[in-house]
């Protein structure tokens, strides 16, 4: 189990950044299990590659913002598939697409038209090197906005309103 600090800054998009739009992607499933304690969270995730591989994470997160808490834990496909029903009502599905360190998530479903960008940081006071391509499209930070993570997210019929 990966225990440990995740320290990530998050970007909203207003669309793909330009050498992203025929780079193939992961296709990301993830739901929040139904109890919401503080800000503590449970998410299952399934990952599927570009290269048909697949692989299950059972995620705990506490806090919000810059620096959270986190707890990692590869689960198998069965096991994923059955815990899954813990989480209707709380889903999203993304494509997510890297460049460098980053990482570029395309919103499907309800949430289609939302892009998000994210690098996860060494330490809380790291330089933040952005591509062009990406500050290009930025449209605000978002990481201290709770309105956009992927548990509120994953309770949406639509994105929610740009600023």
């Amino acid at each position: 189990m990966g225990k440990g600090i995740e320290i990530e800054r998050r970007y909203l998009l207003s669309g793909s950044p330009a050498d992203l739009v025929e780079v193939p992607g992961a296709h990301i499933t993830q739901g929040y299990a139904e109890a919401y304690i503080g800000s503590y969270t449970a998410r299952l995730r399934s990952k599927l590659q570009v290269d048909k591989t697949q692989t299950c994470w059972l995620t705990h997160k506490e806090g919000s913002g810059l620096v959270r808490g986190e707890e990692e834990e590869p689960i198998s496909a069965p096991v994923f598939s059955l815990l899954w029903p813990l989480t209707k009502g709380r889903r999203l599905e993304k494509i997510r697409r890297l460049l460098g360190r980053w990482e570029v998530d395309e919103f499907l479903g309800p949430l289609a038209g939302l892009w998000i960008a994210e690098i996860e940081l060494e330490n809380k006071d790291e330089d933040v090197y952005m591509p062009k391509s990406i500050a290009d499209k930025v449209l605000l930070e978002i990481t201290e906005d709770g309105s956009f993570n992927n548990y509120n997210l994953s309770k949406l019929d639509a994105p929610p309103p740009r600023p």
